[in-house]
């Protein structure tokens, strides 16, 4: 279940960098994507060998790096996000 929810929190937050409309192009947007696709999976490699090592446990290590990716990406793309989807369906 915490892979999925990560699935949508990675949408959350590439929702933004592909509606994005600066200078750089997209391919500011793709690194950064695979920047924070490469953080959560080194974040998560090392909570899963927690877990196994009995540090902590099993249901922690896959829900920490979800928790840091959330509260990473998300509060400053919300403002985009919102406008984007206002724009979307014909708001201001």
């Amino acid at each position: 279940m915490s892979i999925s929810y990560a699935c949508l929190v990675f949408g959350l937050i590439g929702a933004p960098l592909g509606i994005r409309k600066s200078r750089t192009g997209r391919s500011a947007g793709i690194a950064v994507s695979i920047l924070v696709i490469l953080v959560y999976y080194l974040i998560l490699g090392t909570a899963v060998r927690l877990a196994d090592s009995g540090a902590v446990s099993p249901a922690t290590a896959t829900w920490v790096p979800n928790g840091l990716i959330t509260v990473a990406g998300c509060p400053p793309n919300k403002g985009e996000v919102i406008r984007a989807l206002a724009a979307a369906v014909g708001g201001p």
